[in-house]
C-alpha cells in the first residue's frame, strides 16, 4: 500500500493518474448499480453472484481513493464491505441449496425442511441486500462519488 502511494506521488496530472481513477470509479459505480438492479429484477442466483463481483470492483476503486487520501469515502467503504458480505452469504446459501437439490436421501422430511430453511434464508438475505443497495446507490452516494471524481481530476498526485 505504501509503495502504491509512492508510485502515485511520482505521477503528474493528466498522465493516466487521477483522471483514469475518476473514470474507473464512475464506471464501477454504474456497473455495480446496474448488476444489482438486474439481480433483484431476475432473482437468479448467478445474477446476485455477478453483482457481488461488480460491488467488489467498486470497492477497489473506492480503495484507490482511500490510499491516496485516507479522509475520503471511509463510510462508503464500510457500506460496500457490508453489501459484499451479504452478497457472499447469499451465494453460499445458493450453493448449499444447489448441493441439497442434487443430493439423494431417504429422509424426505429432513430434506424438505432443510430446503425450506435455505429458501427462507435466501429471502431474508435478499431483503437485506435490497435495503443496503438502496442506501448505497442513493442520490447522496451518487453525488458524493461525482464530486470525488471531479476532485480527483484536479488533485496533484502527492502521497498523503
Amino acid at each position: 500500500m505504501k509503495e502504491f502511494q509512492r508510485n502515485l506521488a511520482t505521477k503528474k496530472q493528466g498522465q493516466g493518474g487521477w483522471d483514469e481513477i475518476a473514470k474507473g470509479l464512475k464506471k464501477s459505480y454504474r456497473k455495480a448499480r446496474a448488476s444489482l438492479r438486474l439481480a433483484e429484477a431476475s432473482g437468479v442466483d448467478e445474477s446476485f453472484h455477478e453483482a457481488r463481483k461488480r460491488v467488489k470492483d467498486l470497492f477497489y476503486h473506492v480503495t484507490l481513493v482511500e490510499l491516496a487520501d485516507p479522509e475520503k469515502l471511509p463510510e462508503l467503504q464500510k457500506r460496500l464491505l457490508k453489501l459484499q458480505g451479504l452478497l457472499g452469504k447469499d451465494h453460499d446459501v445458493a450453493i448449499a441449496r444447489e448441493v441439497l437439490l442434487h443430493a439423494k436421501t431417504d429422509h424426505v422430511k429432513a430434506y424438505e425442511a432443510a430446503l425450506k430453511k435455505l429458501r427462507e434464508r435466501t429471502d431474508t438475505l435478499r431483503k437485506r441486500i435490497h435495503r443496503h443497495a438502496d442506501r448505497l446507490f442513493d442520490a447522496d452516494t451518487k453525488a458524493l462519488l461525482r464530486k470525488a471524481g471531479e476532485e480527483l481530476k484536479k488533485w496533484p498526485l502527492a502521497a498523503a
